[in-house]
């Protein structure tokens, strides 16, 4: 993911459709996943690792075809001397430090909710495997379609503002889910959350600029390093619950909500840090 990242801008002369090639980028990954979904509910295993060779190859040919407008400036540091670049360059711009902070607690919502649904669904709503499916449906449609609007909505007003308004929308929708037990409402609340969890792109796009072009990929691999720590903990923690006090899946919601309020601290202090930043250079 942090080299697809790299791509996404290499591919500009300058990061000013950086968050719609990132919002893009998401919608088609989602796409890809939802046709992947189908592929392995009608046809066995075994042919479906031919059509992932099929698509390995169209990809790879595909991609000899694509030229960078930009490539990052290539060092000869050390390993060492590399990580020390970025934390001097951390310790300049502090605001990036929260917004990459914002930017891992979003990773692990964005990689949590889905997984929440089995057994919710399932415990829960007692869905049938046709109701499952229309709920998982939903919510890819949601997020594709928020892929296409959220972006239109943060060039009207800003990223904080509307991550605000999105992660605030979101815990209520984990509330609303908490409390409220049908298969009808679960199918259009999960359309608005996924339409929530798409602007990930938003958060992603506001650490990248942010981000010299060569400190990329090391920056967004140690992010998505400590997300996938933390969801590996969030996971353990669920297990060490359940084995001692289990908890119904609706329940787990109420973690959800306090999980999307928690962006609202780094998101806002980044931009209060931002602006004092931005005043200290102008002076």
């Amino acid at each position: 993911m942090p080299a697809m990242l790299i791509f996404a801008r290499e591919l500009f002369q300058d990061d000013r459709h950086l968050m719609y090639v990132n919002s893009t980028i998401d919608g088609i990954f989602e796409i890809g996943m939802s046709l992947g979904g189908l592929l392995i509910s009608f046809i066995t295993m075994h042919s479906i690792l031919y059509f992932l060779l099929l698509f390995t190859m169209i990809a790879f040919l595909a991609s000899s075809k694509i030229y960078p407008a930009r490539i990052a400036e290539k060092t000869h540091d050390g390993f060492i001397k590399n990580w020390q670049s970025i934390y001097r360059y951390l310790q300049h711009k502090r605001f990036v430090v929260y917004y990459y902070f914002a930017q891992i607690i979003f990773t692990c919502l964005f990689m949590v909710v889905p997984a929440f649904l089995a057994p919710y669904a399932k415990n829960v709503l007692h869905a049938t495997a046709f109701e499952f499916g229309i709920i998982e449906t939903s919510f890819s449609i949601g997020f594709i379609i928020g892929t296409i609007i959220i972006p239109w909505f943060v060039d009207k007003h800003s990223s904080v503002t509307v991550l605000s308004w999105v992660v605030t929308f979101s815990a209520i929708l984990y509330l609303n889910l908490s409390l409220l037990h049908s298969v009808y409402f679960a199918i259009v609340c999960y359309f608005f959350v996924g339409s929530c969890i798409s602007s990930w792109a938003v958060i992603v796009t506001l650490a990248q600029k942010h981000t010299p072009l060569h400190l990329q990929g090391k920056a967004q691999g140690l992010a998505y390093g400590a997300s996938g720590l933390l969801v590996m903990g969030i996971y353990s923690l669920f297990f060490i619950f359940n084995k001692i006090h289990p908890l119904p899946s609706n329940q787990w919601f109420y973690f959800m909500i306090v999980l999307a309020l928690l962006i609202l601290i780094p998101l806002h202090i980044g931009k209060k840090k931002q602006r004092q930043h931005a005043d200290i250079q102008n002076k």
